[in-house]
This record gives C-alpha cells, structure tokens and sequence, in this order.
C-alpha cells in the first residue's frame, strides 16, 4: 500500500502521479520547501521527495536520482521547479532505516550580497 504525503497543490499533485506512475512505490512522501526560501508566498518551486521502489534495485544512488530527474523532466521544465531534494531507497533498504537528510538552510537567494 502507497503512503503518500503531501498537500492538493498543483505541481505537488502532478509529481505524484508522474512518480507513482513510473515506480510503483511502496512509500511517497512530498513536501513542498518553497516557504522555507527566498520565493514569493505560495509558491511550488523547492520540494523533498523521499520515495521507496523496487525499481531502485542494482541502480546506484546516481542511477536512482537520474531515473527521478528524467521521469519529471517535463514537470521541473513546465511548472519552473528550483531544487528537489531526493532520498531513494529499496524496500530492504527503507525497513533497515527511514532516516531521511534534514533539509539544509536557505542561503537566501536573491538576498545574499555580493562580495
């Protein structure tokens, strides 16, 4: 059974549906991180992905976060989306550990000077 996390945001909605479709996974959660940068309120522009697949089998980390950008090329294109952070991992892998990387700080963007 697929649990999903996310809000009925647009872009949020799209990605799910594009990434379930292309893998299957047992576990899909999506944030949208846009409020915790430097964009305009409301915003689908910065998201964390953490999704669990068989389909990530005998694929490096590489291969996997390759397979991920190349399922939502088209979305990251269309709806202009900044930055994703991706955890993927193996069914065995996931119920060995569910730790998933905090988010790091937004440096700001547009509002940090130049030297």
């Amino acid at each position: 059974m697929n649990q999903i996390k996310y809000n009925f945001c647009k872009v949020l909605k799209l990605l799910s549906q594009k990434l379930n479709q292309d893998f299957n996974p047992s576990h899909l959660s999506i944030i949208n991180e846009s409020n915790l940068h430097s964009v305009p309120k409301g915003s689908e522009t910065h998201f964390k992905i953490t999704i669990v697949s068989n389909e990530f089998e005998n694929r490096s980390h590489i291969q996997r976060h390759r397979a991920i950008y190349q399922s939502i090329d088209n979305l990251k294109n269309d709806y202009k989306i900044h930055a994703i952070q991706i955890t993927a991992k193996t069914t065995c892998e996931w119920e060995k550990s569910t730790e998933v990387n905090p988010t790091p700080s937004c440096r700001g963007g547009s509002k940090v000077k130049s030297i």
